[in-house]
């Protein structure tokens, strides 16, 4: 089945390079409160362009919009409100100079445990995704 073809591949980057495509997915799981198939997921992003297959995202905001069917805006900033208004997410950007990795993470929640970006690195800024309202 062509769904299946070289499925541990992807599920293996996923694993090891998918946190802030992961981090998208988790926004949509949230905003249309139903689980995101992942093959299909990993699927429609590559071949749109959103992602690389190295799971390097493109255009998240593309992601967002398509998934969710809304718009979306981001920001980049230092510090962050808290509690944060609805339809907000809040992702933390990390950089390890010794292993030269960057890691996004929820401010809530890891999808990578024992991140040693996170242990060693320093937090750089955050990536503030906000649901748009068109008035």
């Amino acid at each position: 089945m062509k769904r299946f073809t070289g499925l541990q591949n992807k599920l293996k980057k996923i694993g090891e390079e998918g946190c802030h495509f992961l981090f998208l997915m988790s926004i949509i799981e949230r905003e249309t409160k139903e689980n995101v198939d992942i093959i299909t997921f990993y699927d429609t992003c590559l071949s749109k362009g959103w992602i690389r297959e190295d799971l390097y995202v493109n255009d998240a905001l593309a992601i967002l919009e398509y998934f969710t069917k809304a718009g979306w805006c981001r920001y980049e900033a230092e510090t962050y409100k808290v509690p944060l208004e609805p339809s907000v997410y809040v992702e933390e950007v990390w950089y390890n100079p010794r292993t030269k990795y960057t890691h996004f993470r929820d401010v809530s929640f890891d999808t990578y445990k024992n991140s040693v970006t996170v242990k060693e690195g320093t937090l750089l800024k955050y990536y503030i995704y906000k649901k748009a309202v068109w008035l």
